[in-house]
This record gives C-alpha cells, structure tokens and sequence, in this order.
C-alpha cells in the first residue's frame, strides 16, 4: 500500500493503476511466509562490523537472538572485525554489540558498552539504542545523511539516535559510523576523565553468487538455522473480461510444483527469508482499475493520518534545530569566555610593569663600578703603603724630603689666611682662582670624603683632579706618623740588624691593615672608571624626587660611583611616591618587584659582611699590637736556666 499512496501524492495516475493491480494479485495469492521460503541471488547482501579504540585483548560479543551469538578477541592495538556475516539486504537488519570496559590506571573502570543496531531498508534508516557509561557521548553518521547525529547520555547512560540517507547500505555505496566516548571518574582529586574513543564501522556489499552451505563454520561454534523452502505457485493473470477456457486448464494454473528444492544451511546472521516467482502482468488488466484525485486521498483517515505525521515531524524537526542551535551558541559562548579569560590572564601575569623596568635600568652600571671599587681600592692601599715603606723615588724616599713636600702643598693649596687668627696671612701662598676648591680641603673630612656621594678621583689612571690631591692629603694627615726608616744604610740591613728590619716590618704590616680600611671607604666613592649605562636613569629618579636636572648631576656624578649606585637602588629609590603607587598592580608584577629588592637586598648584606670582615681584622691587629709586650714577657720568664 506504501507505493500506491506514495505515486498519488505526485499525481502518477498510471502507476496507481498498475500498483493496485499487482496488490490485488497477491492478495488472491496469500500471505508469504519470510521464514520458510528460498533466498534468491538478488536479494544477498554480506556485512562486516569493524572496530577501534576497544580494550587491548577484549572478548566482543555480537548476537542477533538467544540463539545466535559470535564472540571475537581484540588484537593488541584494540582493533576487532566481523567479517562476511550474510543477511537478506530487503528485510530489517537487527544485532546487538557488548564491548568489555576499558580498564585503566587512572580510573577504577569504565563502564561496558552495550549498544542495539537496527537497519530498516525500506527507507533506509539506521537507528542505536543501548547503555554506555554516565554522561557518555555517541555520536552517528551515515553516509548521504545530512550531518551526524550526537547524543550524550544521562545519569541512566542510555541513548537513542536515528538517522537515514537515500542511499542503501546493501548496496556497498553506503556506510554507518558510530563513535563512543565514555568518562570515568578518578579519585584524590575528584576529575571526569574520557576514555579512548571506540569507533564502529559497518558497511555491506550485495553478493550475486550462490549462499556457501558451510559459510558459518569459520566463525567458530555458529548455530544452524534450517528452514524447509516452500514452493509458491505460479499464477498468470487474467483480463478481467475473461474466464478460464475449461476447468482442466485452471486447474493446471493452480496446480502447485511438487517438485521440491535442496536444502541447505543458512548463513550466520540471516534473520528471515523469501521466494519470489516473476509474475507477468498484461497491460489490458489495469485499464479496468479504479483511480482517485489527490484531494480526495487527503480527505481519508489514511491521509490524514500522513498529514498528522508531517506536522509532528516537522514539530519535531524545529525542536531539534532549536535545541542544537541553543548548543552551538552556548559552546561559541564558553569557547569566547574561555580565549577572552586566557587573554586577560596572560595580559595580568606576563606584562611587566614600568616600575619592574626600574629595577634593570638602574643596575646596569653595577657590575661595572663594583670592578672599578675594587682597582681603586688596591691602587689607594699602595699608594699608603709606598709612603709608609719610603719607596725609592718617590718623595718620601727620604724623611726630610717628604715633610718639606708636605709643608709645601699646604702653603700653596690648602693654606687660609684668616686660619690662626689672622698670623697665616704671610705664609700662604694659595692662587685666588682655585682658593675655595682646595683651602682646608686636607683636613675637612666631612666636606671632602663624608658627604659627597661620588668623587671625581680615579687612582687608576694618571689623570690629575682636586678630590683626588684633597683626597691623598686628607688620609696621610689622618694616618701620618714620623718615618720610622732613619738612620744610616746599615741600620735596617737584614743581614747584620735582623730583629730591627723584622720590627720595622711588623709594624708597616699592621699601618698597611689600617690603610686598607681607608682604602675601601675611598674606593666605594670614587667615580666609576667603566660604563655610565646607568647615569641617566638615575637622574632621572632624583629628578622625579624634586631635584633639578643640574643638582641631580651634581649630586651622582656623570658617572656614579658605587655607593652612589646603591644610594639610589636602596634609599632613594623607596622615598619616590610613584614606587608605592605601582605596587597597585597585578600580583605577579608585585612578586617580580619584590624578588628585584630581595636581590638588591643580598647585595648590600655582601657588602656589609665585607665591612665586618675588615673590621675583625682591625681588632685582630690592634689585640696583637697591644699582647705582643706581655706575650714577650710571659716567652722570656718560661725560659729556665740550669745553674749547674
């Protein structure tokens, strides 16, 4: 009745006809039993079921009743296949898979997979039903179809999904893919974690040649089907305006073919089967069939019952379109949120702040000028020391000759005249032009070495400055004693007057100690010798304090020395409001700051443990200085002499 109804609908009146004709054939011919009659060449179709993603190893299982069940083994890759499984390619395809869980270290299991295909060949429709883990997604395509079908199963894991094509799959241009996904859950911390994808592929190719009796035996212990063939008579049709010409010839019509057909084993998987006879229609017998308009076919309960259908599908349709574009936009939505999250994270964590730059800017010159603390230090200690050992060729060779040296750079560079109560005024003989750069700067510690920040004095090069006079100046009246080398040529000779050459030593040693501490103070301020990568950034820090471009100058120097360096990275740099305006900024920005003073912090902690070091051995020294007399004493009364 299904091609009938559907040829009016398109107006085909003489299908009609013809279609009626044929269904009031077979029903003088009777009902056809599917399961007792022969299969013909045409109607044989072989499918296979291929698969991926399972258990390594798994038992799968297919079955198409009780009494028909295969059982295959995965391979280690978790692939499997149903091979050559014969069916009828007109009636239902029905078989049921039950795929193991897929055990893993991570999860305690995953649920088994236990899924019901169905295969209507009349509209060539594919439909799964079935049970896979909680919150599992199948996903169905077939090809022809419009777009694949997914579905996520609920708390229960059960799905359902149904799509068709035009294209049959019996004949080999066709095929349905299905794709499981199930989750597991893993415990301490608590996460949803997919398992492997499992991927089935069923296609189905016709088969023109003969049903191989023994095809079932080599998929192992495979029930037999057996059903007797029954022969269907063959009926030739009459005109309708004619009767049979004698009853012996009618009866021939209707008398049935005793001759029996061979029996055989069925193929595994067939689930029904039919003989068809070719029945000849003459074309006189469908001019006498009765035909109807469209419209009067819609006026019946059959019609309306075709309407009534097309709306709830089309119902149906609609709600499916609106739920599957309310998804689409609510995944577009969370994929948005989601890249628009990831970009204000990266913009909070991995841009750095100008207050961060500060810390990198400012101690370029750093390394450099710890270098040129270290030279200026070693050249300052030997210059003391020159003076202290009355090295040849220099002006304190000879004890007269360094005093008359020193007495005259006083009376021409750091004499007042209004010092000593007005009685200096004859002696001096300062120039005019440079009194104030150099009058009482020898003995003016606060003004020459205490408050400025960086000295324009490098004791590493030849170069000639005022600081660098004032400061020799200073340092020898802090630490001038009379020359203890005078006397004749023989007097310090250490092959005929050893213990006094040995004292003289010991006691230019421990000057040289005290000289070294000097030293090291004048060294952290003398101006730095190398790069002056730095200078501008720290002018402009100072500036940014209150100060002008030229104080900022005066203040550091063109180029800073160290301790002006580390003036600026851990004092001055902290009194700027700005600083503590920036840490209102992101978090990782803050932590960038804070490991930027932890290092400036350990710096200053080495310089420090440096000054302490020197200073234990000063006191180290001066306590060897001051027990060197009682440890004489306590040496000589030790000493017992024999009296006999």
């Amino acid at each position: 009745m299904n091609c009938p109804q559907h040829i009016n609908r398109f107006k085909k009146t003489a299908f009609l006809k013809a279609g009626l004709s044929a269904f009031l054939l077979l029903c003088l011919c009777g009902s056809l039993d599917v399961s007792d009659a022969a299969i013909p060449d045409k109607q044989k179709a072989s499918v296979s079921i291929a698969g991926t993603g399972v258990m390594p190893f798994a038992q799968i299982s297919l079955s198409t009743g009780p009494q028909q069940n295969l059982v295959v083994k995965a391979d280690a890759n978790g692939q499997f296949s149903f091979e050559n499984l014969q069916y009828l390619s007109f009636s239902n395809l029905k078989f049921s898979l039950k795929i193991p869980p897929f055990e893993t270290g991570l999860s305690t299991s995953y649920p088994a997979t236990t899924l019901e295909f169905f295969y209507d060949p009349r509209g060539s429709i594919a439909r799964i039903t079935g049970h896979v883990g909680k919150s599992g997604t199948v996903a169905l395509n077939m090809e022809g179809s419009r777009e694949p079908i997914l579905k996520i199963a609920g708390e229960d894991g059960f799905v359902r999904l149904q799509t068709s094509t035009e294209k049959s799959i019996s004949s080999g241009d066709s095929r349905i893919i299905a794709s499981i996904v199930n989750v597991g859950e893993v415990c301490c911390p608590r996460m949803i974690v997919p398992a492997n994808p499992i991927t089935l592929t069923i296609s189905s190719v016709p088969l023109t040649s003969a049903i191989n009796p023994d095809a079932g035996k080599s998929q192992g212990s495979i029930p037999k089907i057996k059903a007797p063939p029954v022969r269907i008579p063959y009926i030739s049709p009459l005109p309708l305006n004619r009767k049979p010409e004698s009853k012996d010839k009618k009866d021939n019509y209707n008398k049935p073919d005793t001759d029996p057909k061979p029996k055989y084993k069925a193929p595994y998987i067939v689930q029904g089967r039919v003989d068809f006879e070719p029945i000849i229609i003459d074309s006189g017998s469908i001019t006498a069939a009765a035909s109807f308009s469209s419209s009067d076919y819609d006026r019946t309960y059959v019609g309306g019952l075709k309407k009534m259908a097309d709306e709830i599908r089309n119902a149906i349709v609609f709600e499916v379109a609106a739920i599957g574009a309310m998804i689409d936009g609510r995944n577009l939505m969370d994929a948005n949120r989601s890249l628009q999250i990831s970009n204000a994270e990266s913009l909070k964590n991995y841009t750095a702040s100008d207050a961060v730059c500060r810390f990198g800017s400012l101690s370029k010159s750093m390394a450099s000028g710890d270098s040129s603390k270290k030279k200026n230090q070693v050249a300052f200690t030997k210059l003391m020391m020159d003076r202290d050992t009355q090295k040849i060729n220099s002006v304190y060779s000879a004890p007269a000759q360094g005093i008359n040296a020193i007495l005259s750079d006083f009376q021409t560079k750091y004499c007042e005249t209004v010092d000593n109560n007005g009685f200096l005024e004859g002696y001096c003989k300062g120039a005019a032009s440079t009194s104030d750069l150099l009058y009482n700067r020898d003995v003016d510690f606060t003004k020459i070495f205490d408050v400025p920040l960086t000295l324009d004095a490098d004791f590493t090069s030849n170069a000639i400055t005022n600081d660098k006079q004032s400061l020799i100046a200073l340092f020898h009246n802090l630490s001038l004693v009379p020359p203890l080398m005078v006397g004749d040529a023989d007097s310090f000779d250490p092959r005929s007057n050893s213990l006094a050459t040995q004292d003289i030593r010991s006691a230019n040693a421990l000057r040289t100690v005290s000289a070294n501490s000097f030293a090291s103070l004048v060294a952290e301020k003398t101006k730095s010798s190398g790069t002056s990568a730095s200078s501008a950034y720290m002018h402009s820090t100072l500036t940014q304090l209150g100060l002008s471009a030229a104080d900022a100058k005066k203040l550091v120097g063109d180029n800073p020395s160290y301790f002006a360096q580390m003036e600026v990275m851990t004092k001055k740099l902290f009194q700027d409001p700005a600083f503590y305006a920036n840490l209102y900024d992101s978090e990782a920005n803050v932590d960038r700051q804070r490991v930027a003073m932890k290092a400036i912090e350990l710096q200053q902690d080495r310089d420090l443990l440096e000054n302490l070091r020197r200073r234990e051995m000063l006191l180290s020294v001066i306590l060897n200085a001051r027990l060197r007399v009682p440890a004489n004493k306590a040496n000589e009364s030790g000493i017992v002499v024999n009296k006999n």
